[in-house]
């Protein structure tokens, strides 16, 4: 099953929410639109939402509450946060909620693009990762079985070739896996180069 991404972008401004869709429909995701919290948490609750692009200032429910949200529900979905209302203290406590990036308003699109791409590649290789892991775990289940009725055949004179067979297989495995690994890891660590200076500056800045 090929990944299929969802974005939704969440703000006020309808005519920056209807640009960021325009501008982002090259991402290969499908693009939902919220213009309000309220909105934007009936969207999450109905949707597996990979990506959020989220305002922080709105009226009645804002973007603080939406993180709230999604951190009590235990939803797997990124945040980018996009506010024209920067501050340390709101950088620090988004990046402490567990934020993907904050940006602020008015942003560079090519930032916006960089960042958009490096969050949905991490969530794109780590669902490849846990796919490959679990085709892994049940061929490795089904070779066990397969092993223990040809034992059982055979008698325990071929326990002990068997047992290597089994060792071969697991070391294998293991190799396997850590090959899915080293890609994700490299796109963990160039993401999180660029989002680095942005999470130093606010802390500098603090101090």
């Amino acid at each position: 099953m090929a990944y299929d991404p969802k974005i939704l972008i969440v703000d006020d401004d309808q005519s920056l929410c209807n640009s960021l869709r325009g501008f982002l429909s090259n991402q290969a995701a499908e693009i939902l639109t919220a213009y309000d919290g309220r909105e934007a948490l009936e969207l999450l609750g109905k949707n597996e939402i990979d990506l959020i692009l989220l305002d922080m200032v709105m009226p009645e429910t804002g973007g603080p509450q939406v993180i709230d949200y999604i951190n009590s529900q235990g939803l797997m979905t990124s945040i980018i946060v996009m506010t024209g209302y920067p501050s340390t203290d709101s950088a620090l406590e988004s990046f402490r909620k567990g934020v993907y990036d904050y940006l602020r308003k008015p942003f560079d699109f090519d930032e916006l693009t960089r960042t958009v791409e490096n969050a949905l590649n991490e969530k794109r290789l780590k669902y490849e990762k846990e796919r490959a892991e679990e085709a892994l775990r049940k061929a490795h289940d089904e070779l066990e079985r397969r092993i223990e009725e040809r034992t059982a055949e055979l008698g325990n004179g071929r326990t002990r070739s068997c047992a290597r067979l089994m060792k071969s297989w697991r070391i294998a495995s293991r190799n396997e896996l850590q090959s899915l690994q080293k890609p994700m890891k490299n796109y963990a660590l160039k993401s999180l180069n660029e989002r680095g200076w942005r999470r130093h500056y606010v802390t500098v800045q603090r101090n």
